[in-house]
């Protein structure tokens, strides 16, 4: 049997699965989905092994609690299903399997409170519910710019720390922000544990494209491109004093916050 197994998940409709352009000897390839009739030649497509309450936090939960999903493997190597893995992993997984925990840096930010901002000027999820969050950080003295990880490729040795590291991690998706980006840092800061994180750079665009969602309109429909074009778009009416469409979500969330920052 492989030890090592690389997966995925596509639920909601939200992803077309995308067949690895290499494959590598020795490993398995599993894709959790509730799609019917996704068939893959690569892919073993299993049932999605939970239900939560929303297709984004069941794939939350399948990327983080890879060590119950794969007790028979000793190391794993989660992608999203946006994903399609276009070259050879090898020297990726060479980096990566160094270590017991491995994501890629955050190619734009460091620390977890601008990302929680961020999220809420896009509107990735619940403003109020991102600032409670963020605010118990900081009560319980989480310093800010303490790192930031793009987990969406996380490899992971099935040790019985990093078991319990990400049973941590999925507590605070259940009971905050379905944005792990954000717990990430907390989560490794409270249980003092390490983790590699190399440059997103220089991984990610020589071994991943990286597709928009299909749209949803009843789940996270957001398509990268046009959202990035739009933010550049809102970014620079702000430079020439203008107002953004956001000025009132802005205004509301500080707002919040002066609740739990005075």
């Amino acid at each position: 049997m492989n030890t090592r197994v690389i997966y995925t998940a596509i639920t909601g409709g939200k992803d077309r699965l995308h067949e690895p352009a290499h494959i590598l000897p020795g490993v398995d390839y599993v894709c959790f989905t509730d799609t019917p009739g996704l068939t893959s030649k690569i892919f073993t497509i299993r049932p999605l092994p939970f239900a939560e309450k929303d297709a984004r936090l069941t794939a939350r939960k399948i990327k983080l609690l890879a060590h119950e999903l794969f007790p028979g493997h000793e190391e794993s190597l989660w992608v999203d299903g946006s994903k399609h893995i276009r070259r050879d992993l090898s020297p990726l997984l060479a980096e990566l399997s160094q270590y017991p925990l491995s994501a890629l840096r955050h190619p734009a930010r460091d620390c977890l409170y601008d990302e929680a901002e961020d999220c809420i000027i896009r509107g990735r999820d619940n403003a109020q519910s991102l600032i409670v969050q963020a605010a118990r950080y900081h009560a319980e003295g989480m310093p800010a710019h303490h790192g930031l990880y793009e987990t969406s490729v996380l490899y992971r040795r099935h040790t019985p720390e990093n078991a319990a590291l990400m049973q941590a991690w999925w507590q605070e998706l259940e009971n905050y922000s379905a944005r792990d980006q954000v717990s990430l840092p907390y989560v490794l800061w409270k249980h003092n544990a390490a983790i590699h994180a190399p440059d997103y750079r220089r991984w990610h665009y020589p071994h991943f494209l990286q597709h928009p969602h299909r749209w949803n309109p009843k789940g996270d429909h957001r398509n990268r491109i046009p959202a990035r074009l739009h933010a550049m778009f809102w970014h620079a009416l702000q430079t020439l004093g203008l107002q953004s469409p956001y000025e009132q979500a802005i205004k509301r969330a500080r707002q919040l916050a002066t609740r739990f920052f005075p």
